[in-house]
């Protein structure tokens, strides 16, 4: 099996050579690495009577909604130890919003 490049990724070093005699580089299909992520924090605080404070909080991860495609490059989740546990897209747009009061 030739590795032309597809984004399939080679299993042993006679995968790297392509249809046309060139040899891929070691690491070139490895992984996508173009992970993008705007997280936005907007916060208010409020003064309470006395010495208490309460301050409302909104949080926005991933504003622009990208893929980050999450994609371990080894065979088995068990020994990896990369931060990248899961596979396929990543984690789309999330809001969480919040009061915290503090004294």
């Amino acid at each position: 099996m030739t590795n032309a490049p597809s984004g399939q990724r080679a299993s042993t070093p006679q995968d790297r050579i392509c249809a046309n005699g060139t040899i891929l580089l070691r690491n070139t299909i490895r992984r996508d690495n173009a992970f993008a992520s705007w997280d936005i924090r907007l916060s208010k605080p409020f003064r309470m009577r006395g010495r208490g404070q309460l301050e409302a909080i909104a949080e926005v991860f991933n504003v622009l909604n990208r893929d980050n495609f999450r994609d371990p490059s080894s065979a088995s989740l068990l020994f990896n130890f990369d931060g990248t546990i899961r596979n396929g897209l990543g984690d789309p747009r999330q809001i969480q919003v919040g009061v915290r009061y503090g004294f």
